[in-house]
């Protein structure tokens, strides 16, 4: 709304008032303008009031408790002492009657402009932290207020009942505004007891501004008699004064515990500022460093040392408040390296009163307990150490404790994590965010596969952490020939899709070569050899078509079996075929497991390529029984009619239908091709022959010679 537009409704409103005030003034009630139309002037002027209050104190200023309650009260105060000064004005009887009207009248404008800035600025409270809900809630308030003026018409217009209804409405709706108090969340515990003195003040002048109109005489056409027709005013108010009062009590039943929220507060942002320096890739010992000052603050130690590769030349020592000469002592004393040889079970090492053992001399200033934080980021490897001491005996709980070993397990987890990390991508030299390898992950993935009207290709990706291992590809050798792949990386996570990048790599480049089906096997099974580690594998699948003369060549290297449904025969089956996964065999001798297929294609033949985590789908995580191939054929089967994508979708939904209350989550991917039309004028060879044709002369036997 414009600015000029929130005072137009200030302007109609005093002018509206003004009038008002002229016919009690100059007691032209009800003699020339009635009752009736005097109350409707009334409810004019208060409604626009209204509209310009709660349009014009949202906007102005975002949220800030002292501005807030320091411009309710001003206003507050300015309005009470007008309202006090023209309620007595009656004892001036020099005071001609006209003028004590007018006093009178200003007094209710005041005490009415008060009560109304007060709800409309409460709003800014009720809406931190905000939904549709509490909207609605305060639209039903400002619509009770505006029905509740035309409560105020004369007796007899306006049913009792009605009146009745409307006000026991406005107190409800109020009363449904108490608990939107979030706003006490946010604050600290100095400004709770500033809030509490505010409210306090807020309270005390609302009872004023009620006993001010209560007690009003004279006004009997502009407050009704008795008091509790007044509809609108009482729910203003109840509106004000619950309010006020609600969240005074809140502020006071909450403040015991308003320390201990802040020293949450402040463990998160410990926890916080940790992580920005991991994500900031600070050194070790900068993080060390930023670890000591988080332990020591969160358990308010008197002082402190933290000493950094404890079995290392390069060791070194940091500390506060004690000197190295005390540091050394209570090393001594403990047997420090022995100590943090081994990593205890508990984390820590908690000495809770050191007297006992005379370790300081009377005259000295001792500390009187001591927690050893020993930090290892790998097994029986302690890269550094904590100690915080304590004036007192028993300084230390185990909610400090918690708190600490908590900080400590949050950057060895990053460390560990940043080890992890480097190991899978070592030939790389940086490493991303997940999100970020997500992302390029699913780019090493096709997007789009070949519009051609012999085949339509579609294909759905769900890794089971960010990133995974499947891995499915095409080529289009030329535009009668295509060859797929689809691919299962032992193992999950990074180290899965850093080896689904390196197959990628031998994909695209043995394409390149024009290769038979068995050779492109053999040198694929090779390039993995050198790729991966002795105890990994990737299974696959390589597929060939040719569309001049219509038919699939198909080796299966260890992958799950593809399934076929064949048009002609309306029925699925599974192409089983031999094969070993690539990289168990590195040697020559992999040539004897390689299985070559060879198969007629027709029009709206559907093959469906997939990886394991597809059939191996459980029920729910008790069950045995898995989705398995039966299932995956039967949907297969009821919907062959549909297009690429539509039966990949299908399958999907199937899946996910039957696993909905497992949480047993495994890569999966799933690659649908279905045929399309086929050249007229030839058609395949349709002789029998046995699935599994001998390996013709490949690389394997000139290698031989």
């Amino acid at each position: 709304m414009a600015y000029r537009s929130y005072y137009t409704f200030l302007l109609i409103g005093v002018t509206a008032y003004m009038l008002a005030s002229l016919c009690i003034i100059y007691e032209v009630t009800p003699f020339i303008i009635t009752a009736l139309e005097l109350q409707v002037m009334l409810a004019i002027s208060w409604a626009f009031h209204l509209l310009f209050y709660n349009s014009n104190s949202w906007n102005r200023h975002l949220f800030n408790i002292h501005r807030l309650f320091a411009r309710v009260i001003a206003f507050g105060i300015s309005a009470v002492l007008l309202a006090t000064f023209g309620a007595s004005s009656d004892a001036f009887t020099a005071l001609p009657t006209a003028v004590v009207r007018m006093f009178k009248m200003a007094s209710v404008y005041a005490v009415v402009s008060y009560l109304l800035y007060a709800i409309t600025m409460l709003r800014k409270l009720m809406f931190v932290r905000r939904n549709v809900f509490v909207v609605r809630q305060w639209r039903s308030l400002m619509s009770v207020l505006i029905l509740s003026l035309l409560m105020g018409l004369p007796a007899g217009i306006i049913p009792a009942t009605l009146q009745k209804a409307v006000l026991l409405t406005g107190l409800l709706v109020a009363a449904s505004l108490l608990n939107r108090i979030k706003w006490i969340a946010e604050l600290t515990r100095r400004d709770k007891w500033m809030a509490v003195f505010y409210l306090l003040i807020a309270s005390l002048l609302n009872i004023a501004a009620f006993q001010v109109l209560y007690h009003a005489t004279g006004l009997e056409y502009v407050l009704l008699t008795p008091f509790s027709e007044n509809t609108f005013l009482l729910t203003l108010f109840a509106a004000t004064g619950s309010y006020c009062l609600f969240s005074m009590l809140a502020l006071l039943f909450t403040m015991p515990v308003s320390s201990v929220i802040e020293e949450q507060l402040s463990e998160i942002n410990s926890f916080q500022e940790i992580g920005l320096a991991l994500q900031r890739k600070d050194s070790t010992e900068d993080i060390f460093h930023r670890l000591f000052q988080v332990c020591l603050k969160n358990t308010s130690g008197n002082a402190g040392w933290l000493i950094l590769h404890p079995f290392k030349a390069t060791e070194t020592c940091h500390f506060t408040e004690i000197s190295s000469e005390q540091i050394g002592r209570i090393n001594v004393w403990m047997n420090f390296r022995e100590l943090i040889k081994t990593e205890n079970d508990t984390g820590y090492h908690y000495f809770p009163n050191l007297d006992r053992h005379h370790i300081f001399a009377e005259t000295e200033t001792p500390y009187k307990s001591l927690l050893v934080l020993p930090i290892f980021t790998k097994p029986h490897h302690c890269e550094g150490v904590i100690c915080l001491t304590k004036t007192f005996a028993d300084g230390f709980d185990q909610h400090m404790i918690g708190v600490c070993k908590s900080f400590i397990n949050q950057a060895k987890l990053a460390f560990e994590n940043a080890q992890l990390t480097q190991e899978a991508i070592r030939s790389a030299r940086y490493k991303e965010e997940l999100d970020i390898a997500n992302k390029v992950q699913r780019a090493l993935l096709p997007q789009k596969f070949p519009e051609t009207p012999f085949i339509e290709i579609a294909a759905l990706n769900e890794p089971a952490r960010e990133v995974g291992g499947d891995y499915y590809d095409y080529a289009q050798i030329d535009p009668r020939r295509f060859a797929l792949i689809m691919a299962d990386v032992s193992g999950k996570g990074a180290s899965a899709a850093f080896h689904m990048a390196q197959m990628k790599g031998i994909f695209q480049s043995l394409i390149q070569l024009n290769l038979s089906a068995t050779d492109f096997m053999l040198m694929a099974n090779r390039s993995v050899a050198r790729c991966l580690e002795k105890n990994q594998f990737i299974t696959a699948i390589f597929a060939q078509f040719n569309f001049e003369t219509n038919m699939l060549t198909y080796v299966r290297a260890g992958h799950t079996p593809m399934i076929y449904y064949s048009a002609a025969q309306n029925k699925a089956r599974l192409m089983e075929g031999e094969g070993l996964g690539l990289g168990i065999l590195r040697n020559s001798s992999y040539a004897k497991f390689i299985g070559i297929i060879n198969l007629p294609l027709y029009k709206d033949d559907v093959l469906v390529l997939y990886t394991d985590g597809l059939v191996e789908g459980r029920k729910n995580e008790s069950a045995e029984e898995q989705y398995g191939y039966q299932n995956l054929m039967n949907c297969v089967e009821n919907n062959h009619q549909l297009s690429a994508t539509q039966i990949s979708n299908a399958i999907y939904e199937d899946f996910a239908a039957f696993t909905q209350n497992s949480n047993f989550k495994d890569d999966t991917s799933v690659l649908v091709i279905k045929i399309g039309q086929l050249e007229e004028g030839w058609k395949p060879n349709l002789s029998p022959e046995p699935h599994n044709q001998p390996i013709k002369r490949s690389l394997s036997e000139k290698n031989d010679k």
